[in-house]
């Protein structure tokens, strides 16, 4: 059940203006740069 393993983890941050941008935007382009990253031959 509960085996260590080791996994390969990045830490990604984006930061924005709220007076010009939402949160939803910064987070969609985050979820994208996490797909591309785990399917590189999308790009």
């Amino acid at each position: 059940g509960g085996a260590v393993v080791a996994a390969r983890v990045i830490t990604a941050t984006l930061s924005a203006d709220h007076r010009v941008s939402d949160g939803h935007r910064g987070s969609a382009f985050l979820m994208a740069v996490g797909e591309w990253l785990q399917h590189p031959e999308t790009l």
